[in-house]
């Protein structure tokens, strides 16, 4: 696995998970509490601001559902989509730009994104098949 020291360290922490243990997970598996580098829309858990409140659930070598709780603070989305530009090339630049605008609109009106567009709120949750 290659490794960048420019990379932050829950980046190369996630990565090293996916290259080493990810195809060991043959039972259904909960990981849970990622680093926040990797975890733009999660709430950064309030003891640890290097790991936020989000889950895996992993069954047959393979992620099935993923699930966090939804960040709400403006500042701190901003400031985590602002870091994530700054190592974006062009074209994730241009939609990263656009993502923003949706959840800067959705958090001026105090609700995070999913609340907006009419679903129940509380945790999001996102199924892979």
């Amino acid at each position: 696995m290659p490794y960048d020291p420019k990379e932050p360290a829950g980046k190369t922490i996630a990565n090293l998970f996916e290259a080493v243990a990810e195809e060991h997970l043959t039972q259904p598996t909960i990981i849970y509490e990622f680093p926040t580098a990797i975890s733009p829309l999660s709430k950064q858990k309030p003891d640890e601001p290097d790991w936020t409140e989000r889950w895996e659930i992993y069954a047959g070598q393979m992620e099935i559902a993923n699930g966090f709780s939804e960040l709400n603070d403006p500042q701190d989305q901003r400031r985590r989509f602002e870091e994530a530009i700054e190592r974006a090339g062009a074209r994730e630049t241009r939609r990263l730009i656009k993502w923003m605008r949706t959840i800067f609109e959705s958090l001026s009106y105090g609700n995070a994104a999913c609340w907006r567009r009419g679903s129940w709120g509380g945790p999001a949750l996102h199924a892979d098949y």
